[in-house]
């Protein structure tokens, strides 16, 4: 019982780790420094997977061939995080076609970056921890202009129709994104596990 307790004890650990590397990350840009800086971390260890996502880059598990969301969608259109954002002093307004924060019109609320915005839009991740299993089959991380124009559903039948080189996969993922009209950047990286 005592291992079980120091296991975990340091999983906690590393997971408040990242968060407060998110959260210093964050701290050190300045509004004249780039805006609206994304990133995505999965933590493998053994058999728990951790996702820490600040923003709107995703990552989605394909466990048995269906898959499996490990971040959500931090924009204003999100209402839990609409209210965060209204909750921490931030005027939220729907302008043209989507829900956007403050007088910059952001549409995420969480981002390292966009310090002018602090603390109402923070680079706090949310996290999402999973056990892995036999039946997880790959993971794939990417930035909006992947999931804009791509279900899962598409993700995980592009990537059985494609050989299994993690590389090769990626690249058909964010060929396939620019062929049906992604106006974003696109990246994407499939992890085999």
């Amino acid at each position: 019982m005592t291992d079980l307790l120091r296991i975990k004890d340091v999983e906690g650990m590393i997971v408040g780790w990242w968060i407060s590397l998110f959260l210093l990350t964050g701290a050190e840009i300045r509004p004249s420094e780039k805006r609206d800086a994304v990133s995505v971390v999965d933590l493998i260890d053994r058999s728990s997977l951790a996702c820490f996502s600040p923003n709107w880059l995703g990552s989605n598990l394909s466990r048995s061939g269906c898959s499996y969301p490990l971040s959500k969608d931090h924009s204003a259109s999100c209402v839990e995080e609409r209210n965060r954002v209204i909750f921490a002093g931030e005027d939220v307004k729907w302008q043209v076609d989507k829900w956007r924060v403050g007088s910059v019109a952001l549409q995420v609320t969480r981002s390292i970056g966009d310090d002018d915005l602090k603390p109402a839009v923070t680079a706090e991740p949310e996290v999402i921890e999973t056990t892995l299993s036999e039946y997880d089959e790959y993971l794939v991380m990417a930035s909006d202009g992947l999931w804009d124009v791509m279900s899962s559903e598409d993700i995980v039948s592009i990537i059985k129709d494609t050989i299994k080189v993690p590389g090769m996969c990626s690249k058909r993922l964010a060929t396939e994104a620019a062929k049906r009209g992604s106006k974003d950047n696109i990246t994407a990286i499939v992890v085999f596990l």
